[in-house]
């Protein structure tokens, strides 16, 4: 390349200049890098924002290395032979080197490795935006002022570029979960009952841990074709849809239309899926649990595996025959109506109709199908179950001291874990194991909503507390003080508390920091002071790490040796990405918490009269229970209100829940007083009366 140049340029390129640009055209190999990262970040893996972002640090560190090989450059001249060995250095300028450390007109090999290390620093410090020390930018250092200027944008951009990536990777976990505290406050604003509120935060907690807030069914008939989508829910469900097809006899090809067109739903323990009398367009086929059948508030049968319940004859919605509450919790698979008579043929109509259960809409499977131990609720939710001795309430009346007593009944506490044996679900006691498992501790943490907060500062804590140790070790152990201690003067000394500091010569060893700048010979000098006490080293050393972090300009603690520069360079490093990460914190909290307060409603004009009627509004959230808890929360809200009218109050209480549940809060504002209004849709009013109809024609035949 040097050679070409040659050729095109008036001037020939010194030998310097030379050994510089084969440097440089060697960190040319750089996309090399970056389509290897980008090939990872392809293929399916939920890392790939975290692929992405060390893709760009990874780089910055390469380009830092070829910078401060040309700042090395414009420091010193080097002097080459013909073999094109080093002969020669001679010193250019003061360059950026401190003024305690020395530097000769001719640098030994020693001083070269401090220049190295300090243009390290210098190129670091401007990427990273730090001030830069000793070095300022004029004409013969123009160059110098460019290529920082330079690094500068390159750190705006890896910083936006990874803090965009974080704030989108973590957007889908903090949406969700404000979503639920939201749903959560404005149900206890409008004092709804207490169970109520539990049910609904229990579901979608549940929920949220069983899917991440995933929906795989939407993602699949998305981006997936139809034949490979078959594939995928038939290898997932096969066990249960073929258990289902005994009843159905449909064959293969009924089983994979079916599955395909099925949505996976959970429910808690006692959740009631179906209520007797209600308007639900839905087939459910259980998947995993036991579901109990009730017909006039007596139980009927127990549903397993590959059973099927719902209305299983006709297009249109109509009452159901039955109430499906799940024994324990339960994995369902849910299917419109619709969908359902589409794909069934005559064929299996005529199996429907000959089931003398299907005419209490639900058919249970003849033969129990074994499940597999590790495809279980059981074992899915599996962990840690804390068992409390029958007999603690007898202790709780003879132990009279509270102490005792806690100490009493921590040692009465074992655990049990699941494990599978013998193909079979069996519990295993952990006993006072579970106190060396930290997993344990994480678990107890994860109850409380305010342990990701403390979780996220414990990390950050720990970690300065890290850098803190770590510059302690590096920094403060030398018995031998590596620069010379010029004498300090008397207005120095003056400022100087020597209850509190000592000369380093007097300590051997201790954290150093800075004087005040005086003047020895007309020159401007340094002094150094230790603190006396060892336990004060830690506070010299967390100041230190402090002004790294905060990238403030004040030398008060400086890096003297080249372990110690290294070290900062070091921390420099885990410093950025971890700012980067507590801004992404930062900003998807306050995107999560305020988002609905921009994009509310595009049809409110003006915000202030949003602000004094927030929370006034149901979240979208409630729309995505199951049936029966929308009629639970809907009832709570506005059962009161239907039933003021006396052409509702006469009405059955099935058909008021259904009613319920199409009624939307409507917000009018005339001048500066508002009323609420409850709208209800014609079509959803005629819908719930046809099918009230059809309920009453049911009944009488």
């Amino acid at each position: 390349m040097y050679l070409i140049l040659n050729i095109i340029l008036p001037s020939n390129i010194d030998e310097n200049n030379e050994v510089l640009l084969n440097t440089i055209m060697k960190f040319a190999h750089l996309y090399m890098l970056l389509g290897y990262f980008n090939y990872i970040a392809d293929s399916p893996t939920k890392n790939i924002a975290f692929y992405m972002i060390l893709k760009f640090h990874i780089l910055s560190i390469l380009v830092v290395l070829g910078t401060s090989s040309y700042f090395v450059s414009r420091c010193i001249d080097f002097g080459w032979d013909a073999a094109g060995q080093l002969v020669t250095m001679t010193r250019r300028n003061e360059c950026w080197i401190p003024s305690f450390i020395p530097l000769d007109e001719n640098p030994t090999l020693d001083q070269l490795h401090m220049v190295y290390a300090e243009s390290f620093n210098l190129a670091q410090c401007g990427l990273m935006r730090f001030h830069l020390g000793r070095f300022r930018i004029d004409r013969e250092n123009f160059g110098v002022g460019i290529t920082l200027v330079i690094l500068g944008i390159l750190f705006w951009f890896i910083t936006c570029y990874s803090l965009t990536l974080l704030v989108l990777n973590f957007r889908g976990n903090t949406l969700f979960q404000h979503r639920v505290r939201q749903l959560r406050r404005f149900l206890e604003a409008e004092r709804v009952e207490k169970h109520i509120i539990v049910q609904a935060v229990n579901h979608f907690r549940y929920w949220w841990f069983r899917t991440k807030g995933i929906n795989i069914h939407k993602l699949m008939n998305e981006r997936v074709g139809v034949v490979f989508r078959q594939d995928l829910a038939y290898y997932f469900y096969k066990a249960t849809i073929e258990a289902t097809d005994t009843l159905l006899h449909g064959g293969e090809a009924l089983q994979r239309q079916l599955v395909s067109l099925a949505t996976q739903w959970y429910f808690l323990p006692g959740q009631v899926i179906v209520r007797e009398m209600d308007l639900s367009p839905w087939v459910y086929i259980v998947h995993r649990g036991v579901i109990t059948i009730k017909r006039d508030d007596s139980n009927t049968i127990i549903l397993t595996k590959g059973s099927i319940f719902g209305q299983l004859d006709g297009n249109k919605p109509r009452p159901v025959r039955m109430t499906a509450i799940a024994e324990n919790y339960a994995d369902l698979l849910q299917i419109t109506i619709k969908d359902f008579q589409d794909i069934i043929d005559n064929k299996t109509c005529e199996y429907i109709s000959l089931n003398q259960q299907a005419k209490s809409d639900f058919m249970a499977v003849h033969k129990i199908c074994e499940e597999d131990p590790f495809n279980t609720i059981q074992y899915i939710l599996r962990g840690l179950t804390v068992t409390y001795h029958q007999l603690m309430i007898i202790e709780w009346l003879v132990i009279m001291f509270d102490i005792l007593h806690c100490m009493y009944l921590i040692s009465e506490f074992y655990t049990i874990e699941l494990v599978v044996v013998n193909g079979q679900c069996r519990e295993r006691p952990v006993m006072f194991r579970m106190f060396k498992n930290w997993q344990y501790y994480i678990d107890i943490l994860s109850i409380s909503h305010v342990a990701p907060v403390l979780l996220k500062l414990a990390i950050v804590c720990l970690t300065i507390h890290g850098i803190t140790c770590g510059w302690i070790y590096i920094a403060c152990h030398d018995q031998n003080f590596p620069m010379e201690l010029p004498e300090l003067t008397s207005d120095v000394n003056a400022t100087i508390d020597y209850d509190e500091w000592a000369s380093p010569l007097n300590r051997n060893g201790g954290c150093a920091r800075v004087t005040i700048i005086f003047e020895v010979n007309g020159k401007n000098r340094l002094g150094f002071l230790v603190p006396k006490k060892q336990f004060a080293d830690y506070i010299v050393a967390f100041m230190y790490v402090f002004v790294v972090y905060t990238h403030q300009e004040i030398d008060v603690v400086v890096a003297l040796t080249l372990p110690e520069i290294y070290y900062k360079v070091l921390i420099n490093y885990i410093i950025q990405p971890m700012e980067i990460w507590v801004l992404s914190v930062a900003i998807s909290s306050v995107y999560a918490k305020y988002r609905e307060l921009y994009s509310y409603d595009y049809n409110v004009l003006n915000l202030i009269v949003y602000l004094e009627h927030s929370g006034n509004w149901l979240p979208e959230l409630a729309r995505q229970a199951p049936q029966c808890l929308q009629e639970d929360i809907f009832s709570a809200l506005y059962m009161h209100h239907l039933e003021t009218l006396p052409l509702f109050r006469e009405l059955p209480l099935y058909f008021r829940r259904q009613l319920v549940t199409r009624l939307q809060r409507v917000v009018i504002f005339p001048g500066t007083f508002d009323r609420h209004f409850l709208r209800l849709n014609p079509p959803d009013f005629n819908k719930v009366i046809r099918s009230s109809h059809n309920c009453f024609f049911d009944a009488t035949e």
